[in-house]
């Protein structure tokens, strides 16, 4: 055996053995493992499992109180097997409230009040829903509707917070398990609530209820179907000059052979989308030359 003189002994460290680690996946889950990994700010596999065998990845561990009601709800059984109720679960109460607060009114940037509207739903709701979400259901169909829309909009915001998709799993699983959206989505539905005969009877008989502003209002909302705050927006939004550009304005196009204005309104709050009406043109012209379209007429006219 021949040993080396001090002189020729190097000191530099031996850099550790790579091995090569593989595994056989379909196509389709390449795809889409290569956009999680975009997703997550890696530039290939080796990166994401440096960070995973160093506890670098998930940033976030999953709750163990969302797994354990996880696997109560696909045992049919919300309720804690020691205790009977699910009280003690707080995994929500950990939640920085302005910070979804901020996700709400960034989500509703166009309608910010209807993003507030729906963090009330769920500050005052949340604990109901995870502890006794049967009580959710003695509750009527619209505030049913306000309910399950906060939670699943609390669940979107955890999953984009933690990186943790299993809260969302478990609020729509709890919404299907309860029946809790039976009877809320009506928007599909076609209701006859008068016959010819009696519409041709009717609208006469409405609009000689009110003369002056407030008929020309109802006739406006008799005309395009608009709701109540839709008729506000279409007298106080500015109209644009520039036919069909992207911008936030009316834009109104006329029909001179018809008589007829198409008015391009794309209006979007929450789950409503307005996207254009069309009303005579005479009618629309008096209607935006009012000088006011106050809440208080509007509401008159439901």
């Amino acid at each position: 055996m021949t040993t080396l003189p001090p002189s020729q002994i190097t000191s530099k460290s031996e850099s550790p053995r790579q091995i090569v680690v593989s595994a056989r996946i379909t196509e389709d889950l390449l795809q889409a493992l290569n956009v999680r990994l975009k997703v997550d700010g890696y530039q290939n596999i080796g990166q994401l499992l440096r960070d995973y065998s160093t506890y670098k990845f998930p940033k976030y561990s999953k709750d163990e109180q969302v797994e354990k009601l996880l696997d109560r709800i696909k045992d049919r059984n919300i309720k804690d097997p020691f205790t009977g109720e699910v009280g003690s679960v707080t995994f929500y109460e950990n939640v920085e409230k302005a910070d979804f607060l901020n996700y709400l009114l960034k989500r509703y940037h166009l309608y910010d009040k209807h993003g507030r509207d729906m963090f009330k739903y769920w500050e005052k709701w949340c604990k109901v829903f995870f502890t006794k979400p049967e009580l959710i259901l003695t509750e009527s169909p619209s505030v049913r509707e306000w309910i399950t829309g906060a939670m699943k909009r609390f669940g979107e915001y955890w999953d984009l917070k933690f990186h943790d998709p299993e809260v969302r799993l478990l609020i729509d699983e709890i919404i299907r398990r309860y029946r809790m959206g039976k009877d809320i989505n009506r928007h599909s539905k076609a209701v006859l609530m008068a016959s010819k005969f009696q519409l041709q009877k009717l609208i006469p008989d409405l609009l000689e209820i009110a003369a002056g502003d407030l008929g020309l209002i109802m006739r406006m909302g008799l005309f395009t179907g608009l709701r109540q705050v839709e008729l506000v927006y279409l007298h106080d939004t500015p109209v644009c000059d520039k036919p069909l550009c992207e911008c936030e304005n009316l834009h109104p196009i006329d029909l001179p052979h018809h008589g007829l204005t198409w008015i391009v309104i794309n209006r979007f709050v929450g789950q409503k989308y307005c996207y254009m009406t069309i009303a005579p043109t005479a009618l629309f012209n008096r209607f935006r030359a009012l000088q006011t379209v106050k809440r208080e007429d509007e509401a008159l006219c439901t």
